[in-house]
């Protein structure tokens, strides 16, 4: 994508959302950013982005909004409604979700902008805060292709690899959930052997 295209939409300024516009930020994107309690923006105002009052102030008709928030709902309430992202975004938008939602959320999301004529594109991340400080994000993305690939300059800046698990919704959530699943599974095997190992002490 171009740089000089316009601001990029930045909603979800918590301990990832951080770290993440900060590092879009230098690499050279122009960011309007919002987050529900807005002090939390002053730090990415200070690096030269624009903090809006109003969620639908970060779009651009056309333009790129990315969303990095809690859970299901709150990414379905900046998104859905007359003034949400998507009736926002237009013909030729791209709405990037990168938070770690459930499948089915992916899917409701994905036709309601289709209606609208923009794009959902899936695209969780493997990564704590301090990765994502490092630019050492590993990114799961799903949607259809063309999109995916005018957005890949973000994930560039943002991580240090992109595993594209095909055009369906939700399937970038899929593969995030059971990433999670296996890292919560080997963490309580490990424990039950570290406990099984102290009791024949």
């Amino acid at each position: 994508m171009d740089k000089n295209a316009g601001a990029v939409g930045f909603i979800g300024i918590g301990a990832m959302g951080l770290p993440m516009a900060t590092n879009l930020l230098a690499g050279g994107f122009a960011l309007r950013v919002w987050n529900r309690t807005s002090g939390k923006t002053e730090p990415l105002s200070a690096k030269g982005a624009t903090a809006v009052r109003n969620v639908a102030d970060t779009v651009t008709p056309g333009g790129i909004a990315i969303t990095i928030l809690a859970d299901d709902a709150a990414v379905e309430s900046v998104t859905l409604g007359d003034s949400g992202i998507a009736a926002r975004l237009g013909a030729g938008g791209i709405h990037v979700s990168m938070s770690t939602i459930a499948p089915a959320t992916s899917e409701r999301l994905a036709a309601q902008h289709a209606k609208l004529g923009s794009t959902y594109i899936a695209a969780p991340v493997f990564g704590r805060p301090e990765n994502a400080e490092a630019r050492q994000l590993v990114v799961c993305t799903s949607g259809p292709a063309a999109a995916k690939e005018r957005v890949r300059p973000l994930f560039d800046a943002m991580g240090r690899a992109v595993f594209d698990f095909g055009e369906a919704s939700g399937a970038a959530n899929v593969a995030k959930l059971c990433g999670n699943f296996l890292i919560m599974s080997a963490i309580e095997a490990m424990a039950e052997s570290f406990a099984a190992l102290t009791a024949i002490r």
